[in-house]
């Protein structure tokens, strides 16, 4: 039995009427963005390492505090080798 056309005709229409408003509604609708800076993704197993200008570093297992004016590169690393490696390369780019 074949459908007639306009039975067809009549179900194309119901859905570009939904399609219509669906497309309406998306774009007319209020967009809210939380424009406040999000915490970095600390990779598991990663540790976070702060380094000062001439190349000596704490990491977040070491009970010793750095003050912000004296910390110039900041990166997650797994290891102490890992970490320095990330610095020359800063300071490479920096021409500290």
């Amino acid at each position: 039995m074949k459908p007639s056309k306009a039975k067809i005709l009549a179900t194309a229409m119901m859905f570009g009427a939904f399609a219509q408003t669906y497309q309406k509604e998306y774009y007319e609708g209020e967009k809210h963005f939380n424009k406040e800076p999000k915490e970095p993704i600390i990779p598991k197993g990663h540790i976070h390492y702060w380094f000062r200008a001439n190349g000596t570093f704490l990491n977040e297992k070491q009970s010793e505090r750095m003050l912000k004016e004296d910390c110039v590169f900041k990166c997650f690393a797994l290891n102490n080798k890992n970490a320095i490696r990330k610095f020359n390369l800063f300071k490479k780019s920096t021409e500290l």
